[in-house]
């Protein structure tokens, strides 16, 4: 094999390789408890989250109306923040505000988990699809103004979406969990890792 030949194989094996996660391919759990902004108390005093985290590779938006709000623990909500003092708040009763929240990813996910609490009670359940929007998983607890976990996980999550059964709720400490690489981009390094011993072989032989 000519030596451009040689170079350009070795500059596609980098590529892949640099394309992977580093740290031996180890996924990365981003958590997002929702403090830092100096939330109000009240909806009227603040408007629906969207984008404050997308440097995070996060962004919220409600479904059939305006999305959940972040709110300081004193608004009246019957529970306390289950960390710090503010949570992401939804009132379907005010403003116009839906109480169905997506949640999307700007990489895939292998797992997503989030506390969810309502005073009200009733059901709230998360919703994990796909770039396909086909469900990946699903989980539902029945909800009280004890803090409860909600977990999914699955191959490629690129959404998620949170459904109460009733519209006055909270959820807090959202976590995400990247997914690894797909088997079929390893396969992608081991064979160019295999065509470079070929090519050193070749070249030892001449």
């Amino acid at each position: 094999m000519r030596p451009f030949q040689t170079l350009r194989s070795i500059v596609a094996v980098a590529a892949v390789v640099a394309a992977l996660p580093a740290s031996g391919f180890a996924a990365t759990t981003t958590t997002i408890d929702f403090e830092g902004s100096n939330a109000p108390c009240c909806f009227v005093y603040t408007s629906p989250l969207s984008n404050a985290y997308a440097g995070l590779g996060v962004s919220f938006s409600g479904v059939g109306g305006t999305g959940g709000s972040i709110l300081n623990q004193s608004g009246g909500f019957g529970f306390n923040a289950r960390s710090g003092t503010d949570f992401l708040a939804f009132n379907s009763g005010v403003n116009g505000i839906s109480g169905v929240e997506d949640i999307t990813f700007s990489a895939l996910q292998s797992a997503v988990s989030l506390w969810a609490a309502n005073s009200n009670g009733g059901t709230i359940s998360l919703t994990a699809f796909d770039r396909h929007g086909a469900t990946v998983a699903t989980s539902t607890i029945n909800s009280s103004s004890v803090w409860q976990q909600l977990s999914v996980s699955g191959l490629g999550i690129a959404s998620v979406r949170v459904t109460p059964q009733v519209g006055v709720y909270a959820v807090d400490d959202l976590s995400f969990t990247g997914a690894v690489p797909e088997p079929e981009a390893y396969a992608m390094v081991f064979g160019g890792l295999a065509v470079l011993g070929m090519v050193a072989r070749r070249r030892k032989a001449v």
